[in-house]
């Protein structure tokens, strides 16, 4: 909360030295549309940097029985440490191939 309050605090600065004239309510509104804007953009820049950035962290639990249930139902056999092994990387990218 102390964080949006001060984010807040220097969007209406922002708009008074713009000298641009709204009432408070407008202020508010403007406010939450600039903060979805920013979080927005946000979310993109982590969803298209994130592969680069975590791929070589360990996969997720839900990618490792993602991909056991598809070896399973398809009869293909794996070995349970080859899985523990994958990295988000080479899990998402046995994710794709198996999709296809």
């Amino acid at each position: 909360m102390e964080n949006f309050l001060k984010e807040f605090g220097a969007f209406k600065q922002f708009a008074q030295k713009e000298q641009i004239s709204i009432d408070g309510a407008e202020t508010v509104n403007l406010f939450a549309i600039y903060r979805k804007d920013e979080r927005s953009n946000d979310i993109m820049a982590n969803k298209n940097g994130s592969i680069r950035m975590n791929s070589d962290q360990p996969a997720t639990d839900k990618q490792k029985a993602y991909i056991r249930n598809i070896y399973e139902q398809n009869g293909i056999e794996h070995k349970v440490d080859d899985l523990q092994k994958l990295t988000k990387r080479q899990a998402s990218e046995i994710i794709e191939s198996l999709k296809n």
